[in-house]
Parts: C-alpha cells; structure tokens; sequence
C-alpha cells in the first residue's frame, strides 16, 4: 500500500473518470459501496481457502468482524438482493474503488487495488456474456491500450477435479497447472496419491491453451455430460464475440484454475503487454446472488486501474 502523489493521482482519476463515463454510456448506472464490509457479506463470496486472506477487523463497540474487502462483486450482489430487489430485471451497475488482497507465498503482503468495473444482474442468455465482454474490451481501448488480449477460461473445469484432492495436495498440483509444467504437475499428482481418472483430467487439462481449436480437445479431456454442456456454450460464446469483431484478440485457457471462487460459467482474463499480470478479468457467477437469498445470473468485469 503506498500514497499516490501528482502527476499519477491525477492520471489515475483521470482514467477512473473516463471509465465510468463509457459504462454509463453502455446503461451502466454507478454505485458506491464501503471498504469494510460486515464479514459475513464478503464471505458468502468466498471459499474456505479465500478467507485465509482476508484482513479483518473487529468494532470494539459491536464486536462486529468487519472486512477490508478484497473483491466488490459479493457487495454488488448483497445491493441488488436488498435494496434493488423490487426493480426489474436486469440491473446494470458499475463502479470504481479499492480493494485490499494478500499476495500468495511466504511474504503474504498487503497489496491495493484500484478498480473499475460493471455487473450485469439477471440476464441469463449468452448476450449478457458478449455485452460484458465487449465492453471490458471497448474499456482497455478507452484506457489507451492498442495490443491486449482476451483469455477465456472455463475454472469450473479443472476445480471439480482439483475437488477430489485431499486440501493439503492442491497447492502443488495447483501451481503446476498455473506454470504449465507437466511434469512437475505430474509429480504434485503423484505424490498426492491422485486417482487415474483425476489424474487423466488434469494431464490433459494443463496443454489445452491456444486458440479455438482447443476446444475440440478438451472434448476429449471432459468428457461428463456437464462439462462437454459447457464447453458447447463457450464454443458459442466464442463464436458470437468473432462475429462482433473480438475474434483476433480472443485466446483460451482451459487449465486454468485462478479466478473468483464463485464463478460458474465462462470467465476471462485480460493480458497486455508490461504490466507482468491481469489488467483486468471477469467472468458469470449463476450462484452468487442465491446466497443473499435472491437468485439472479450474473456476469461482470473489473479492470485495475494501477496496470
């Protein structure tokens, strides 16, 4: 965490501005949220690995466990299923703020997160996901970005195998998929005691990045009536957004395991050159909004404005 001084504090609402401006053109209306959240809102976003990162805080007054949010979907979700629930269908919200995460490893520091992004509530068709995309693209252009990319992903794929793990292995299995290294994902499997038909999935799973025609593969790879239903949804998915020109900056990765643990259906990563990671991901997330007792579909997209 650091101060920001002139002239990058006035370049970073500069671009946070010019952010908002284009969301609002596309029908997407701002909203605010606190950064300490009650903690049981932030968690109802998470899984039980998640949490190990969280920051908290506890009201001496209260004794209530606030958060430092790492992540302002869950909160988008709590809004929509409380204060917006009698309005129709679907709601376009957007936003821009900081989060607060911790790096992985040894180290484990604190680090900020400006951010700007939409949610696009309750609508359930694949034109929600072509919308929301093509708009997280329309916003790296408007950022100044000429060379990026879009990595979709299906998470859901390689984390039902990741499932059948004992807890303790899936650390090492996880960071060979991440680093595409079969052998090393080989080894983390075996010394995990892995079953044949995980480590069949995750074998395959970890070469299944390129363009579309590694769908076609993964076919091969996935082959329960669930997860071939899904990856015929992403071959449409893909189809549309090349029809609506997104077709050469369009990539896919479908090892991968990073991402929201509440996704549930297509997600994506967005890449360009410099920073060294994501400027930015997204992704449909079916499930969350059902945990604040208000089930809705939903997909949406955060871009740093730090990259």
């Amino acid at each position: 965490m650091r101060d920001l001084l002139p002239p990058e504090a006035t370049a970073r609402a500069q671009l946070a501005s010019r952010l908002t401006r284009l969301f609002d053109a596309w029908g997407y209306q701002l909203v605010t949220t606190p950064p300490f959240e009650h903690a049981e809102v932030i968690e109802r976003g998470l899984d039980t690995l998640d949490r190990r990162d969280l920051l908290r805080n506890v009201d001496p007054d209260t004794g209530e466990v606030a958060l430092l949010r790492p992540d302002i979907t869950p909160q988008i979700a709590r809004i929509v299923a409380t204060q917006l629930k009698d309005l129709p269908a679907p709601w376009r919200l957007a936003y821009a703020g900081s989060l607060i995460r911790q790096r992985r490893g040894r180290a484990r520091k604190a680090r900020q997160i400006a951010q700007a992004g939409v949610e696009l509530v309750g609508q359930p068709d694949g034109d929600a996901d072509v919308e929301v995309i093509t708009l997280a693209a329309r916003a790296l252009e408007r950022a100044g970005l000429e060379e990026f990319q879009i990595e979709l992903s299906l998470v859901t794929l390689t984390r039902a195998a990741l499932a059948e793990l004992s807890e303790e292995a899936r650390d090492d299995v996880e960071a060979a998929l991440i680093r595409k290294d079969g052998a090393g994902l080989r080894a983390a499997l075996e010394a995990a005691g892995a079953g044949r038909e995980v480590r069949r999935r995750l074998e395959g799973a970890v070469d299944l990045y390129g363009d579309a025609g590694v769908l076609k593969e993964a076919r091969a790879v996935f082959r329960a009536e669930g997860p071939r239903r899904s990856l015929k949804e992403l071959a449409a998915l893909v189809r549309r957004l090349d029809a609506a020109g997104l077709g050469p900056r369009l990539s896919l990765d479908l090892g991968e395991v990073r991402g929201a643990s509440y996704y549930t259906g297509p997600s994506f990563t967005l890449l360009a050159r410099g920073p060294g990671e994501p400027v930015g991901a997204g992704g449909r997330y079916d499930g969350l909004l059902g945990r604040f007792g208000a089930a809705q579909p939903a997909t949406g997209f955060g871009i740093d404005l730090g990259n």
